[in-house]
């Protein structure tokens, strides 16, 4: 949000430019390849708003002791705008190996997250559930559950995760190589040029939505539909 917003902090290292900001939770990372000389910006989120545009002019950055100073154009007439220089920030690192997923994921994901609920204080459905038995990908608003499988983590027990909109970003959603992966505290999505770090939710209870969908065996009735009718 606006009163909340974290600063972004622009990192250039030997592998490229990193695009870095994080919150309490959430940490997401930005790569642009090539080799450039060690630098560290850090700007507020208000900054970046002040210069936004729809072309893709050049904006000057410059620092000066605890003042950045951003310089572009729009519609041809010269802006100017002055912050104050904010505290770098440290992302999480990263697990020492990251395994490939179908990208379909990140869809599924989307999906999952429509499917949270920040209000509930009794279980974490503000959470997705990532279990690694089974390749399950669970979410619930209280209303409705939403269960999907078919996927593969490098874990095997369940792993709760806070929604993030991140995955609803087009830039995201349209990798077509996604690696996922863990360390102890974090649980890390590589897609593309992006990297997202989300905080896994220990001490979070998720509700067991698998016992409120009836067991096929039980039916009282079974239709059957021929393949041109369904």
């Amino acid at each position: 949000t606006n009163r909340s917003a974290p600063v972004v902090t622009f990192r250039s290292t030997q592998i490229g430019l990193l695009v870095q900001a994080r919150n309490h939770n959430i940490a997401i990372e930005y790569h642009i390849p090539g080799d450039r000389p060690p630098e560290c910006y850090v700007l507020p989120y208000a900054a970046l708003a002040a210069c936004e545009g729809y072309s893709n002019d050049i904006v000057i950055v410059e620092k000066q002791g605890d003042t950045v100073t951003l310089r572009w154009t729009d519609a041809g007439i010269p802006q100017e705008s002055q912050h104050a220089v904010g505290d770098s920030i440290e992302l999480p690192n990263s697990p020492d190996a990251l395994a490939n997923i179908d990208s379909q994921f990140l869809s599924a994901m989307a999906e999952a997250v429509a499917t949270t609920d920040d209000s509930s204080s009794r279980y974490a459905l503000h959470c997705v559930r990532l279990r690694g038995s089974g390749g399950q990908i669970a979410a619930t608003d209280a209303s409705q559950g939403l269960i999907q499988t078919g996927y593969q983590f490098p874990w095997e027990d369940d792993v709760l995760v806070p929604a993030c909109r991140v995955f609803n970003a087009k830039a995201f959603r349209s990798a077509t190589e996604v690696t996922i992966g863990r360390t102890e505290d974090w649980v890390t999505i590589r897609a593309g040029s992006w990297t997202v770090h989300l905080l896994i939710e220990k001490e979070a209870r998720f509700p067991a939505i698998e016992d409120q969908i009836p067991n096929a065996n039980s039916a009282a009735t079974t239709l059957v539909l021929s393949d041109s009718d369904a």
